[in-house]
């Protein structure tokens, strides 16, 4: 099985990435989590990795040291420098994921949306060439930025310019993929969101709640079923594992408490 790659910027890793990212391992696939020197002096339970080895301090500095912009460009590079699948922190794996040269992965039903939360690009491909141009131009307007954002981005040049642009946090991540690959005959690749997105983005509390089940969250084709992070509220971090929930059974499962 191919290795999938994380990253975590930030001194502390929550408990349930740590189980999102155990549950990769489970299931056989190796995995690797890039991270800060301060993540790397304290967490010994996975096998992690300097960040800095695939994203240049230098492209930080230019483009701005968010985490949001340093996931975006980190998971790029990611694909261009090696064979990795790339995975959101908060995705769960319930079961191999394809074994395929290039993993796309719908967001909803209704529409053919893509979502960046489980992504394999071909190295040499032209998309990953066009993706890479676009998100590693500190000058770059998008043009879905909105109109009035765009107008006031060009007032400025290099981080400054960035800040405005990616004042929309979703503008080099699934946008940008959006934009390269719907015009791409690689579109048809794309896996259902069944496989990678089977809750939507509103319902990720579910594996956090008191008698959901697995097969609550997910379908017989279910590779991966994804939490949304940032619509998980500081409940669920504050309280620790709780018994009785998806993400709870499987922390206690792994031995994994919040610190």
């Amino acid at each position: 099985m191919k290795t999938v790659g994380f990253l975590w910027l930030g001194n502390e890793l929550p408990w349930f990435n740590k189980v999102a990212i155990k549950t990769f391992q489970e299931i056989g696939h190796p995995v690797e989590l890039f991270c800060e020197e301060s993540l790397r002096e304290t967490e010994s339970d996975l096998p992690l990795r300097d960040y800095r080895e695939v994203l240049d301090s230098q492209i930080l500095t230019k483009l701005g040291t968010t985490p949001r912009v340093a996931s975006d460009i980190f998971r790029l590079i990611l694909m261009r420098d090696t064979n990795y699948i790339w995975a959101d922190c908060d995705c769960v794996a319930l079961q191999p994921l394809p074994d395929t040269n290039i993993i796309l992965a719908r967001t909803d039903a209704e529409s053919k949306l893509l979502n960046n939360n489980v992504l394999r690009v071909p190295s040499e491909s032209q998309e990953l060439s066009e993706l890479l141009e676009i998100a590693l131009d500190p000058e770059a307007i998008p043009d879905w930025v909105p109109p009035r954002r765009a107008k006031k981005a060009r007032q400025f040049s290099g981080r400054e310019r960035r800040e405005i642009v990616t004042s929309r946090q979703t503008t080099f991540g699934p946008d940008l993929l959006n934009h390269v690959f719907q015009k791409s005959d690689n579109i048809d690749k794309a896996f259902s969101h069944e496989v990678f997105n089977p809750i939507g983005n509103t319902k990720g509390y579910m594996l956090f709640s008191e008698g959901i089940s697995i097969g609550d969250v997910s379908t017989p084709k279910t590779c991966v079923t994804h939490f949304y992070q940032a619509n998980v509220r500081r409940f669920f971090h504050a309280n620790g594992p709780q018994k009785g929930t998806v993400l709870g059974d499987l922390a206690f499962k792994y031995g994994i408490t919040a610190d």
